[in-house]
């Protein structure tokens, strides 16, 4: 899973970043309209991007139960 920033224009999504991908490639798209991603927003890209996966070192866990939102 990638994440690109696009604007809506004309009746098409236009991406605002570079996309290597080729002509005809199907996609699916999750629209977030505004900057606040909810929790479980944050939760699910997550768990399908592997961008994230530096998430899973135990060096990286620096809060415990009690800081935050229970996810």
């Amino acid at each position: 899973m990638k994440t690109i920033r696009a604007i809506f224009k004309d009746g098409s999504l236009k991406p605002l970043d570079p996309v290597d991908l080729p002509e005809d490639t199907q996609l699916t798209v999750v629209l977030f309209d505004g900057d606040d991603v909810s929790v479980f927003g944050i939760a699910e890209l997550a768990r399908r991007d592997a961008a994230f996966e530096f998430l899973n070192d135990p060096l990286e866990d620096i809060y415990d139960q009690t800081d935050g939102e229970a996810v």
